[in-house]
């Protein structure tokens, strides 16, 4: 089953290619393809049409598609990609996160992909790999927006026994908050702060998920994987960047 982001990706690929289109047209029917799948050469069951509905209305909320509101039937229902979206699908990227990523290494959307992938496969493995991916985007977003260099040059840096570079987790995180937020009101600190402390709590939960031998959780593991991403989030994009 494709993830809610890859459907989101292919609607809009599918819907930069025509002009408005019906949303029922668009997904189908039980009883007959829709648009999306004979572009994608697919067919989806009763499940996979509810994640494609579900992509198709968050991409409307994000402001991603819209209601051409030009017909007379269903006015609402008549949907068209904006300059926006179109943006997104050139750049693959469908949020603030996607495009601070993608600004640090493009295969960070991968990783960040890969983990929707294997959640939506719903396996035990699967989902133990959605949890290693997960702590594998928060490890590569640590050290690609704070570099080992970029840390050690600090003039308050002092190494660290405890970590094999010398640097911790937390001392990147500082660089990050002093590179991308600067001089900002207490209270807005205060809460990318808490956001870092959420990092680091995820990033330790996402590591005993990915090893346990016991069963693991499809919602839980979501969960994981939506709070790591908002506290991403909170620590990589700024104000002024945003």
């Amino acid at each position: 089953m494709k993830s809610i982001r890859k459907l989101k990706f292919s609607i809009l690929a599918y819907l930069s290619t025509v002009n408005k289109q019906n949303k029922t047209n668009i997904l189908g029917r039980s009883s007959g393809k829709g648009n999306l799948e004979i572009y994608l050469n697919i067919e989806f069951d009763n499940e996979e049409r509810h994640h494609a509905d579900k992509a198709f209305e968050e991409l409307k909320n994000a402001g991603l598609i819209h209601p051409t509101y030009s017909d007379l039937i269903e006015p609402e229902n008549w949907i068209e990609i904006t300059d926006r979206g179109r943006k997104c699908y050139m750049n693959q990227t469908l949020d603030a996160l996607d495009e601070a990523l993608l600004s640090l290494d493009k295969s960070l959307l991968e990783i960040r992909d890969g983990a929707w992938v294997a959640l939506e496969a719903k396996t035990a493995d699967s989902l133990r790999q959605a949890a290693h991916s997960g702590r594998e985007l928060i490890t590569h977003v640590l050290h690609s927006a704070a570099s080992d260099d970029s840390v050690t040059e600090q003039n308050n840096f002092q190494k660290d026994i405890s970590s094999k570079s010398g640097i911790t987790r937390r001392q990147r995180i500082n660089y990050i908050l002093k590179e991308r937020h600067g001089k900002i009101s207490k209270n807005k600190l205060k809460v990318i702060e808490k956001a870092c402390d959420l990092v680091l709590a995820i990033n330790d939960e996402l590591q005993g998920a990915s090893h346990s031998s016991l069963q693991p959780n499809y919602n839980e593991i979501k969960n994981m994987l939506n709070t790591a991403e908002m506290a991403l989030e909170k620590l990589l994009v700024s104000n002024k960047l945003s």
